[in-house]
This record gives structure tokens, C-alpha cells and sequence, in this order.
């Protein structure tokens, strides 16, 4: 298991060294996340500036919900959301023949491809929404 993380943990300093190589990149795609969030917290906000409760929901339930779904998503985007683009095009390429001699797990490397670091800043901006709301 220990190898798996430090494999898991360089791949994703040799991703964030790849991301900060455009720094521009990385702060608008931390823009463009926090002002979404935003915006979907100022969109409840309002709705339920007129109403407190919909359908048996709290503006607190509302928000948990939100942010629990964010922090997945975040989780997700981060972590494995990227073999399901990337499969097809592996076999197709035949890059998927290359990780399967390599000597970790076929399904661990199929998994955990690559670190998505655009939206590493979706994970504590949920975190925030959860603690703040929940």
C-alpha cells in the first residue's frame, strides 16, 4: 500500500511541477472554481432570502449537500476522473500495452494516470462550504 501512495504523491509533484510551469493557468483555473462556488452560494442565498424552507429542505441542508457534492467532484477531477477520458485513447494509441509491464497494478495505473491540479482548489473551497454551512 505504502508504494502505491508514493507513487500516487510523485505523480502529483511532477504534475503541480508541470502545472506551475504556466502559473497563468493554475490561478485563473483557481478563479474560474472560487467563482462558481460563489456563485452557487449566492444563487441559494437569494432563494432562500424569499422562502426558508423547500420542500422539507434547509438553506444548512442545502448548502451540506452542495459542498459534500463538490468536495467528490473535486476529489474525482483530481484523482480518477481522468482514466475515463483517457482509456479509450490508451488502447487506441497503444499506451495501455506500456502500463501493463509496468510492476505496480494495472488497475491502480489505469486509475491514477494523472493529477488533475485545476481542481485542486474545488477540495478546500467544499471543505470550507461543509465547515462554514454544516
Amino acid at each position: 500500500m505504502g508504494k502505491y501512495f508514493r507513487y500516487y504523491f510523485r505523480l502529483f509533484g511532477m504534475n503541480l511541477m508541470d502545472e506551475m510551469a504556466n502559473r497563468e493557468n493554475f490561478f485563473a483555473w483557481f478563479v474560474i472554481h472560487s467563482l462558481s462556488l460563489l456563485t452557487y452560494i449566492l444563487f441559494f442565498e437569494i432563494i432562500f432570502s424569499q422562502v426558508s424552507v423547500i420542500n422539507g429542505w434547509t438553506k444548512y441542508q442545502v448548502m451540506l449537500v452542495l459542498g459534500i457534492g463538490s468536495l467528490i467532484t473535486g476529489l474525482g477531477s483530481m484523482t480518477f476522473f481522468s482514466f475515463m477520458y483517457s482509456f479509450a485513447r490508451d488502447i487506441a494509441n497503444g499506451d495501455f500495452d506500456y502500463k501493463l509491464a509496468k510492476p505496480l497494478d494495472i488497475h491502480f495505473l489505469s486509475a491514477f494516470c494523472w493529477v488533475d491540479l485545476e481542481d485542486i482548489i474545488v477540495v478546500p473551497n467544499s471543505i470550507i462550504l461543509i465547515i462554514y454551512f454544516g
